[in-house]
């Protein structure tokens, strides 16, 4: 072997290992950037992510409260079955409409209540649980599209049921606006924490 190519081929073999060397700490570096990204995912923000959590216990408590509810103000529905206060037929209906009414929100929180269970902010990325809450807000006012000329035509049964009686008539139009007003405060409650689940890492 020449004396020009021992260098050449010493040289060759550095290169080659600092290439090596290179690769290997690359390799580590990127590693290290990949783990600390995954840290600052999880702990990007600390305060939305309790937010949004204590938001989503409130919704997922709130719809528990009104399944549990339903089944209890069923009870009240036999007084339709009255002939004191409301016809035979018209009670009846009422009767059924009532019950018809109420199992179906229970089953619909319920469910809501489910959904909104599942949802963990320390397991899930956030895209999927604002999408997941998305969802659920979505089918909570589409519910209420769906129940309220149904919740209507129920107040008409009533009147229709009873005998005009002018107490009667304003008990119902009392009775009305109050469960109107407990309605939509209620609905504002479970709209806020929504808004606070999708604006939490504003």
């Amino acid at each position: 072997v020449s004396p020009t190519q021992q260098p050449e081929g010493h040289l060759s073999r550095t290169m080659e290992q600092i290439d090596k060397n290179l690769s290997e700490d690359w390799s580590k570096l990127s590693d290290h950037i990949e783990r600390l990204s995954a840290r600052e995912d999880r702990t990007v923000n600390p305060i939305g992510d309790l937010r949004r959590k204590t938001a989503l216990q409130n919704l997922a408590r709130r719809y528990r409260r009104f399944a549990i509810m339903a089944p209890c103000v069923m009870l009240a529905s036999f007084s339709f079955l009255n002939r004191r206060i409301y016809s035979p037929t018209w009670g009846l209906w009422s009767f059924i409409l009532f019950n018809t009414v109420m199992i179906a929100c229970c089953i619909f929180d319920w469910w809501l209540y489910r959904q909104i269970s599942s949802i963990s902010v320390t397991t899930m990325p956030v895209l999927d649980v604002v999408k997941k809450a998305w969802i659920c807000r979505k089918r909570h006012l589409q519910f209420i599209a769906i129940f309220l000329p149904v919740d209507l035509l129920f107040i008409g049964m009533l009147y229709a049921a009873s005998d005009r009686n002018i107490y009667f008539t304003c008990g119902i139009i009392i009775g009305f606006v109050v469960g109107l007003t407990i309605g939509l405060r209620n609905l504002y409650r479970f709209l806020a924490d929504y808004k606070e689940i999708f604006s939490a890492n504003d």
